[in-house]
């Protein structure tokens, strides 16, 4: 029964609104659901910018925005993961931004002529009751000479 209280696994957390008068712990009746609304969990988390291959100089940018359907959209959060392959590339990133916001941007360099680099992002996005996790996406990156 924990899980109907307002903040257990099915019913966001507050006891007014939206969620009527749920009560977060103690006695819970048919009647505190009067006038709840239905909630729907996150059902998918896609990242959105251009990840075409790009050919740069010495240093550059990505930038990005997580798209969320579903779930308590008042209340997201996102957390942003970034990662760079090869380990050996030559690819390395410089700075990165965007936890707690749905837009992200990767600072980064290739340090070798000839060499591709390819940078990889996914985003954890919560409401407090559920979340989801991107499909991972790549940026591929060559420095030409």
């Amino acid at each position: 029964m924990n899980e109907y209280y307002a903040g257990g696994g099915h019913v966001p957390s507050g006891t007014s609104g939206t969620y009527g008068s749920v009560p977060s712990s103690g006695t819970i009746s048919i009647q505190s659901f009067y006038g709840t609304s239905n909630y729907s969990p996150i059902s998918s988390v896609d990242i959105g910018g251009d990840q075409n291959q790009t050919t740069l100089t010495f240093e550059g940018a990505i930038y990005g925005t997580a798209t969320v359907s579903g779930g308590n959209s008042g209340s997201y959060t996102y957390t942003w993961n970034y990662s760079v392959a090869p380990a050996n590339s030559g690819g390395y990133i410089i700075s990165t931004s965007g936890n707690g916001t749905p837009n992200f941007s990767i600072d980064f360099g290739v340090g070798y002529y000839d060499e591709v680099a390819s940078y990889y992002v996914s985003c954890t996005v919560s409401d407090g009751i559920s979340s989801l996790t991107s499909p991972t996406v790549t940026w591929t990156l060559q420095q030409v000479s």
